[in-house]
């Protein structure tokens, strides 16, 4: 996230905002104050899944996005929504671990929470890369 921030903010190579108006017009577009993005982007803090969606927003794609497995497609949906482990799970009936042991690849869901997850996946739609 601090990488997306930084890309995005500010021209590669550029150490600081050329304005201090600017990282608070990011802030503000975000819903957070000046001072949490530049926690973000100094590697202080992360950014927590209640304000990723306004992050990607601001950024206007998720260049974190692969899409390459499952695992990585759920987790991509999951944080556009701005879900934790906790509400995702909740949402498909399952234990958190579940969920995160599905996003990382230690385990394959079952064929009926394959599709539930596909079913999710398809709701939330993609986002486009930067």
């Amino acid at each position: 996230m601090r990488r997306m921030l930084r890309s995005a903010a500010r021209p590669p190579n550029v150490t600081r905002y050329p304005s201090p108006a600017l990282q608070q017009e990011a802030a503000s577009l975000i819903g957070v104050d000046k001072t949490t993005v530049f926690n973000w982007e100094n590697g202080i803090a992360t950014p927590s899944s209640w304000v990723v969606p306004g992050v990607l927003a601001f950024l206007g794609c998720d260049p974190t996005e692969t899409g390459s497995t499952l695992g990585e497609r759920l987790r991509s949906a999951r944080r556009r929504l701005g879900l934790s482990h906790a509400d995702l799970a909740e949402r498909l009936g399952v234990d958190p671990s579940s969920v995160l042991g599905w996003e990382r690849g230690r385990h394959q869901p079952t064929r009926q929470r394959r599709e539930r997850i596909a079913a999710f996946i398809g709701q939330v739609g993609p986002r486009s890369q930067g």
